[in-house]
């Protein structure tokens, strides 16, 4: 577990660690030098099975863990962001999983979002991620689909690997998740085991577009390394087409924008930082039904006159069954 300047969150995180079913266990806390109390938060928890590390100065989240997983006594290591909350049967779940696995080194799961008080926002549906190691190899190459926070994987597999690239700001673990890929199958199990936690203003447009050039660099790399073994040809799992990204495919930056907009609009009710995200989406994706009906959803909420909201997601509905025909076809 890796914080800095986390004291607002990081009881919560613990909490929901030291509480898990599974008890035979060690938290490694690593302080990434925080200036705020969380190391006297940390340090007044008397569990021994709580081990606070502390960097000499900021290293970053992926030195953090890498530290981590070096001091990890266990053959299991499981991740968990400061300001998140592990269901308390996430591990037993993801170590049984493992156990009955031999040939899968790294299993996620699915997840609930909350906000920044905690409140609910929405969950993820069973199977919205793919699971099977076949499916999400193939996944790997089109998006990020293991978040962290929701990831259990085995210790020497993970270090084998090389650990996360301390040199990268974005998309560091899809990077790692994709080398362990080359050798090993990945997972995910179809159950909501982590509620992952949405800031107000999280999503920038510099942040989203920085963050999706990283993952595709990421993939590209992924893509040579899986040719090289001979998990795939070397024209196979090409980039997406150009009818992709016009209808907002998954892993097209069009489908970034809007599902940063949804999530601004729907969940979070942040209809006027929604807006600008939705309208980006559509730059990028003209096609993409899914930010059509955030804009309409948005207008509305915003005192538009309703008939031009209403317009606007009629327009969305029309494009979604126009691209479901032409899907089928």
């Amino acid at each position: 577990m890796p914080v800095r300047n986390g004291a607002q969150f990081i009881g919560q995180a613990i909490d929901s660690i030291l509480s898990q079913t599974l008890t035979d266990l060690e938290l490694l806390v690593v302080d990434d030098a925080s200036t705020d109390n969380t190391p006297e938060i940390i340090q007044s928890y008397a569990d021994p099975r709580l081990r606070y590390l502390l960097n000499p100065q900021c290293l970053g989240v992926s030195a953090s863990r890498n530290r981590a997983m070096a001091e990890a006594r266990a053959s299991y290591v499981a991740f968990l962001d400061a300001d998140d909350i592990a269901y308390p049967q996430r591990l037993e779940m993801q170590i049984a999983y493992l156990d009955n696995h031999p040939e899968v080194a790294l299993v996620g799961a699915h997840l609930d979002y909350i906000d920044a008080e905690g409140e609910f926002l929405y969950s993820e549906k069973p199977g919205q991620r793919p699971c099977e190691p076949v499916a999400l190899r193939s996944e790997l190459l089109r998006r990020a689909c293991i978040l962290p926070s929701a990831a259990t994987g085995r210790t020497n597999a993970l270090i084998d690997a090389g650990g996360f690239p301390q040199q990268m700001h974005y998309a560091e673990d899809h990077d790692l998740w994709c080398r362990i890929a080359v050798k090993h199958d990945l997972a995910i199990i179809p159950e909501r085991l982590v509620a992952y936690r949405h800031h107000p203003n999280q999503a920038t447009f510099k942040k989203i577009r920085a963050a999706h050039q990283a993952t595709q660099a990421c993939i590209e790399k992924a893509r040579q390394r899986f040719a090289a073994a001979g998990i795939i040809s070397t024209d196979s799992h090409a980039s997406l087409t150009v009818w992709e990204r016009i209808r907002g495919a998954p892993g097209s930056l069009g489908a970034t924008y809007s599902q940063w907009a949804e999530l601004h609009s729907w969940a979070l009710r942040q209809h006027r930082l929604a807006l600008p995200l939705a309208a980006t989406a559509l730059f990028y994706s003209p096609l993409n039904y899914r930010a059509w009906r955030t804009i309409g959803h948005c207008l509305e909420k915003l005192l538009v006159p309703k008939p031009i909201a209403q317009a606007l997601r009629w327009y969305g509905a029309k494009v979604r069954r126009a691209l479901n025909r032409k899907t089928s076809n």
